[in-house]
Order: C-alpha cells, then sequence, then structure tokens
C-alpha cells in the first residue's frame, strides 16, 4: 500500500532593517509506502458430534487446548461444535479384521468441514466403539478422551508406536515406510560400540541427533535402548526403542519413546518431535511453508533446540529438525 503526500519548498530571506519574509517557491509529490500489518488466518477445527456424545466432545475441546502447540495459540486456533444426528452421522464398526476400527459418513462430514471453512473435521460417537485415524479422526464416547488425541495425531502423520496384531499386520503392512515417529529398518548386530550403532543408522532415524550422548541406543551389542523401569510421564529420555506398527522379525520398527501417546495412554506429553509434525502440517494447511534450520547434533537436551515459528506467532514454538512428508495410518 502507498500513500502520497505533498512537500513545499521555501526560500527565507531577511530585509536590511531585520523584517523576515518566507516565500513558497515551489512543491513536489512523493509516494511514501505504507508498512503493511501481516494478519494471521487461523487454523479452524470442526467436531461433529451426535446429541449423546456432545459433552464427550466438549470434554475434549477443554482438553485440546491444554496440549503443545494448541495450547499456545491463541485466537490462532478455532473449535467449533457441530450437532448431527447419530443416524446421519452413519458411525459403526465394520471391519471385522480390525474390530475397533469405527466409520462414518465421511461424505457428509467432508462437507461440513468445507461448508464450516474448516482445515480439519473430528467426529465423536455413541454408535460404535473404537476410534479410526486418517483424513477424519473418529472417536466413541466410550474410550478414553485421549483416543481422539492420538486420532489427531495420525492425521497429522505419526504413525501407531505399538505393535498390530497378526490379523492387522496383513491388512495394513504390506509395504511398510517410515514416519516421523517410527521408522524401519533391519539391525546387525553385534555393535562394537554405542557410537558406532548411531553412525551407521544415523541416515534412518530422523531424531537421531537429538538423543543425548548420555542416552544409549544400544543394550549391549544389540540394537536399542533399554526398557526404564518406570515410565515418568513428561520426562521420558528420547532414545531408539524397538517397536511400532508394523514391527516384525523380518523387518523391525524403531520409536522414539518407550510410551507415548501413539502407543498408549501412560504418557500423553507432546513432546518435541510430535509437536514439529503438528505444526509442520497446520503451516501446511494454512499455505505456507515452515522453514527450519539443519538437524542439531548431540542436543544436550530436546527442549533446549526450539525456536519462535514466525508464521504463528510468538505463542507457537517448532522444532529444529527437518521431517518427513507424512502419510496415511490405521488409528
Amino acid at each position: 500500500m502507498i500513500f502520497k503526500t505533498t512537500l513545499f519548498l521555501f526560500t527565507l530571506s531577511v530585509s536590511f532593517v531585520g523584517e523576515a519574509k518566507l516565500s513558497i517557491i515551489g512543491k513536489t509529490t512523493i509516494n511514501i509506502p505504507k508498512k503493511e500489518v501481516k494478519t494471521v488466518k487461523p487454523y479452524k477445527i470442526v467436531i461433529v458430534t451426535d446429541p449423546i456424545a456432545s459433552l464427550r466432545a466438549e470434554e475434549f475441546k477443554k482438553y485440546l487446548i491444554t496440549k503443545p502447540p494448541f495450547s499456545r495459540m491463541g485466537e490462532k486456533l478455532q473449535i467449533e461444535m457441530v450437532p448431527m444426528d447419530s443416524d446421519t452421522m452413519g458411525c459403526k464398526n465394520d471391519m471385522p479384521d480390525s474390530p475397533r476400527i469405527i466409520n462414518c459418513n465421511r461424505d457428509l462430514i467432508y462437507k461440513t468441514q468445507s461448508d464450516h471453512n474448516a482445515h480439519l473435521a473430528l467426529a465423536f460417537t455413541s454408535s460404535g466403539s473404537g476410534g479410526a485415524g486418517g483424513d477424519i479422526p473418529i472417536a466413541s464416547m466410550d474410550y478414553p478422551i485421549q483416543t481422539m488425541f492420538h486420532e489427531m495425531l495420525h492425521t497429522f502423520g505419526l504413525a501407531d508406536e505399538y505393535d498390530y496384531s497378526e490379523s492387522e499386520q496383513k491388512v495394513y503392512c504390506d509395504n511398510p515406510s517410515s514416519s516421523p515417529n517410527v521408522v524401519y529398518f533391519k539391525d546387525t548386530p553385534p555393535y562394537e560400540a554405542d557410537s558406532f550403532a548411531r553412525s551407521k543408522h544415523s541416515d534412518k532415524v530422523h531424531w537421531m541427533g537429538q538423543i543425548p550422548l548420555v542416552q544409549l541406543i544400544t543394550s549391549g551389542t544389540n540394537l536399542g535402548s533399554a526398557s526404564l523401569e518406570k515410565i515418568n510421564a513428561g520426562l521420558q529420555p528420547l532414545g531408539l526403542f524397538r517397536g511400532g506398527s508394523c514391527n516384525n522379525s523380518t523387518l523391525p520398527g524403531w520409536r522414539p519413546y518407550q510410551s507415548s501417546i501413539m502407543k498408549g495412554y501412560d504418557d500423553d506429553t507432546i513432546y518435541p518431535i510430535y509437536e514439529e509434525a503438528v505444526l509442520k502440517n497446520i503451516e501446511t494447511a494454512l499455505g505456507r511453508k515452515t522453514s527450519l534450520p539443519p538437524a542439531q547434533a548431540n542436543c544436550v537436551h530436546t527442549q533446549t533446540s526450539i525456536n519462535v515459528a514466525e508464521n504463528l506467532g510468538s505463542e507457537v514454538l517448532s522444532i529444529v529438525r527437518k521431517i518427513p512428508q507424512p502419510h496415511n495410518h490405521k488409528h
């Protein structure tokens, strides 16, 4: 934006007796660019719920805004409740090989999302039991409140960190690919030293550079951090733990924490790796690119490797590490 202003040119003359005279000898117009105030578009979520599940949906809304990065977004986050009758939602368990999976009328929920100009739609239901991830996170009211957050994190590109059952692996594991929080590769013991294991697999483990040197990724001569005797929620060390989704003896899976919101509900802390994936997807949904510095080698603690995400403002933090593009997961 540009606005114009006019400058007048003057001469000042003083007579012999001391009288001063000011004369206009000309004028000119100059263009001065006006600094535009950058507005930040909010990220909008609609929660579609049937009447019976509405209280559970409201409970989840309160839960969500306590979890980063949503807890720091303020007015940059909008959450709207959209009531819908149960028959119209059409939610049910209809996958015998994965009995916990719930499917709903996705076309209708997509339309609801579009009609409300939202970036993401969630569905709470009193029909069926369980949940589902993917483009539309779904959770039943009889499951723990963390279930919906778990399903949301699938939408943001995170994989299950528990091992699938044999029947589930037949459905979902024909061609497993790595994600921000689960990677697949064959280990090759024995490992002479922890440093050797780090060097050998650093190109396969996205978070390797953030694992403190004091946290071993080997147990004896085998690959994998030793299991903790006790899980301290919010204080778990970042490491390399065996397991996750399609993990099996032929193609082992590896995850960053012993327990997490993507494995169970003992610890629903949103650790930096997970928060980064959320922020990256929010920025993508808003049509912006997130610029992240190169990976930090041998960080003392993952919480020290954060910086302000300029696009979302000082309330939101991002993690200084590049992650791969997300893909679809089961639940």
